[in-house]
């Protein structure tokens, strides 16, 4: 995030519209876009530019902005679906950047379109039940409970129902209908939080009956999945055809041999921060996004080189308190989500092979991990400690192909293991 800034000219007038586009060039090339970026955001312009000459418009208007997105790129800027593509992160945060810097906010990286309110009709019920429920669970669950009630509000309101006295069996069916792309579990999750939800608005009052009644489980029969495993052989083909001679090649080695020696969770790498180093002990310890535990791991020595190479050679120059950053600006920490794609790239320049049940995720590496741990005996409890569960019988669905070393695994713990 940047300091303030604004549109009026020196002379005290606001700027035009080719004036607010040369104020934000100006701004980009300061804090270090790359000339291909700011080329594109250049395009977008253009092209918005062309569109407000039809119009007779002068002046930047950020609503006007979302009706040429819609009309030129088919993107709603007020709609909350995810995921986002990446083109409709891109479009959003060009023009919502031309409104920050006009109304003199500071310019923010945030690529979130505006969240989408529940409606109006059962906000005073929904909005209690979640402060409630806020208390009790992660802001992660906070935030699909609130995903799963706006849409379950929305859909009440399509069928013309605005009193939750109202709902009958046809409507939770329908409802569920509308779930069938979903898989089984998923299905009973938004089932399950929609039910906690009647049995809360009965219990406040806020309904003459308990509808939760209405809510039943599907039943069904669970798929276990056989996990994505790669050999130590493919794995080290993988590391090998990272090009470390520059900057992005040494950020994704470092991630990448984090993830294949220690078995660390996407969510936990880009969260990783400076503090997380203990340099002097050779180790590494964090809170598990997941579990929410702390999990300390020893620090193989190729995975520390690698990441204090990136830190020296590699990480651009920030405040960011993460170590992991973008390698253009704005330089912010990355999200979980990029780590999937930087996996696959390499995979395939290895020439590794994806036929299902495989998968290019950064996650098959704690699969992979457990398995190859498994292959040399090591015992189930120090795997499981690696991987940081708290249930041994967790780790066994991780190396459950592997029937042959569990059947051998013995459960004394060794005083000394290598990573």
């Amino acid at each position: 995030m940047c300091g303030a800034c604004h549109i009026l000219r020196k002379d005290g007038g606001y700027m035009n519209l080719q004036e607010l586009f040369a104020s934000m060039e100006a701004h980009l090339r300061s804090v270090g876009y790359a000339e291909s970026t700011i080329q594109s955001i250049k395009y977008s312009w253009n092209q918005f530019a062309l569109y407000c000459k039809r119009k007779g418009i002068v002046n930047f208007d950020f609503s006007v902005a979302a009706d040429f997105a819609k009309e030129h790129y088919g993107i709603d800027f007020y709609q909350n679906e995810i995921p986002h593509s990446q083109q409709e992160c891109h479009i959003f945060r060009v023009f919502k950047s031309l409104d920050e810097l006009q109304s003199g906010l500071p310019i923010t990286a945030n690529r979130k379109r505006p969240k989408v309110a529940i409606p109006s009709t059962f906000i005073e019920i929904i909005q209690p039940y979640l402060e409630e429920y806020g208390c009790k669970v992660k802001k992660s669950s906070l935030d699909d409970a609130e995903y799963t009630l706006r849409k379950f509000s929305e859909y009440l309101i399509k069928c013309g129902i605005e009193n939750l006295d109202q709902i009958d069996m046809p409507d939770i069916t329908g409802f569920r209908e509308t779930l069938k792309d979903y898989a089984a579990t998923t299905q009973n999750s938004w089932m399950s939080r929609i039910k906690d939800f009647l049995v809360y608005a009965y219990a406040n009052k806020y309904t003459k009956r308990n509808l939760s009644y209405l809510v039943t489980k599907r039943k069904y029969e669970p798929s276990v999945k056989p996990p994505s495993l790669y050999s130590e052989d493919e794995i080290e083909r993988l590391l090998a055809s990272v090009d470390r001679n520059n900057p992005v090649g040494k950020r994704d080695y470092a991630i990448l041999i984090l993830a294949a020696r220690l078995g660390i969770r996407s969510g936990d790498i880009v969260n990783l921060q400076f503090e997380n180093f203990l340099w002097e002990k050779n180790e590494i310890h964090f809170v598990q996004q997941k579990t929410g535990q702390m999990q300390t791991l020893p620090l193989p020595n190729d995975v520390g080189e690698a990441i204090i190479e990136y830190l020296r050679n590699g990480r651009p120059v920030s405040e960011e308190k993460y170590i992991f950053l973008k390698a253009n600006a704005p330089y912010t920490a990355l999200n979980a989500s990029t780590l999937h794609p930087i996996m696959k790239k390499y995979a395939q320049r290895a020439h590794l092979k994806n036929d299902p049940p495989r998968k290019f995720g950064l996650h098959a590496f704690r699969h992979s991990l457990a398995s190859n741990l498994l292959n040399k005996e090591i015992p189930l409890p120090i795997i499981s400690e690696i991987l940081g569960h708290q249930k041994t019988e967790t780790t066994t669905v991780y190396a459950k192909v592997d029937t042959n070393s569990l059947r051998k695994c013995a459960l004394d713990l060794p005083t000394i293991m290598k990573v």
